[in-house]
């Protein structure tokens, strides 16, 4: 744990000191805390590093067994990448996560390729090829959870301006109709999230008949709460806009410097205690009668609308739908 009274090395100097080799060096292997400096500096050298990122993607596309579990040069190498919206990087991105059996989660972690940035990383990169998208999607062959972690990317696109809203409905409906196997209900629940997310009033009946039919995880989202979901909101007064903070280019200092492996110790049980204090206000909820989704809004930062497959803002770790939506 730092020492909070230690003299703070002044950013300017610290850079002056630095070296792009340095600066990659001290990426590489995992240190405890986020190496701040070492990424400012990074992020000057847009034109020098790029190339160095891109073999890395390389490297770990034909080292991935043999990359050892404290190694994060990858790690890094994806969000500068996506901080300067490479796109050279983007069938890299997708080669790692077509990867057979568990090397992607092996090289970029669980709650990379799961939650927190793979969706704003490959719409950072996006080179405009849906195809490479596609393909991910509706091979039967990789991991349920690379394929929904792709699907949820479409979101992220769609948000941010790079497909429009029809592209996007009429890939989802293509998938409801029948490209989406009927023996995958966590694919169907990010399905269906993301319609609950971008009011695709159109989708509705197909979403309930797969509803009804067992398509779709239970344990994610029933059938009562997506038609709730449409029934007590008003999609005028929830704009693209508020999804920005969780649908957004790619900072990878804002992306990065919160994960839990960064923090101290001390900050770990400062967010244990925080959580404990926030569990207990829900527990303390009179568990007869389903809150009003307004009894969220105090977990949620101003301006901001959460999807309900993001992390929840309350800091327990858990999906927001899991946790503070209902």
């Amino acid at each position: 744990m730092n020492d909070k009274n230690q003299p703070v090395i002044e950013q300017e100097d610290m850079n002056q000191s630095l070296t792009i080799e340095m600066a990659l060096n001290n990426i590489s292997q995992y240190k405890g805390f986020f190496p701040k400096a070492d990424v400012d500096y990074l992020l000057t050298k847009k034109e020098e590093v790029i190339p160095i990122l891109l073999d890395s993607l390389d490297d770990a596309l034909v080292n991935y067994p043999s990359i050892p579990n404290d190694n994060m040069h990858h790690v890094f190498a994806l969000y500068l990448l996506a901080h300067f919206r490479c796109k050279a990087a983007f069938p890299k991105i997708i080669a790692l996560l077509e990867l057979p059996g568990e090397a992607a989660f092996h090289l970029l972690g669980d709650d990379m390729v799961t939650d927190y940035g793979m969706k704003n990383i490959i719409a950072s990169t996006f080179n405009g090829d849906l195809f490479l998208l596609t393909k991910v999607i509706e091979n039967q062959t990789l991991n349920e959870y690379v394929r929904a972690s792709v699907l949820s990317s479409f979101n992220a696109l769609c948000l941010l301006e790079l497909i429009d809203k029809e592209t996007l409905t009429k890939y989802l409906l293509e998938l409801i109709d029948g490209k989406l196997e009927k023996d995958q209900p966590h694919l169907w629940a990010i399905l269906a999230g993301m319609v609950m997310d971008l009011y695709l009033y159109e989708l509705i009946p197909g979403l309930v008949e797969a509803f009804n039919k067992g398509y779709v995880d239970p344990d994610y989202t029933s059938l009562e709460d997506f038609e709730d979901w449409f029934a007590n909101s008003d999609a005028s007064t929830n704009t693209d806009k508020h999804f920005m903070g969780q649908y957004h280019y790619i900072d990878a200092i804002k992306d990065m410097e919160w994960w839990d492996c960064f923090q101290s110790d001390e900050d770990r049980r400062k967010n244990e205690i925080k959580v404990s204090n926030l569990m207990n206000q829900l527990l303390s909820l009179n568990s007869s009668e389903r809150p009003i989704k307004s009894s969220t809004i105090p977990f949620q930062r101003a301006g901001i609308k959460t999807g309900r497959n993001d992390p929840c803002p309350c800091g327990s770790g858990l999906k927001y739908k899991k946790c503070c939506l209902h």
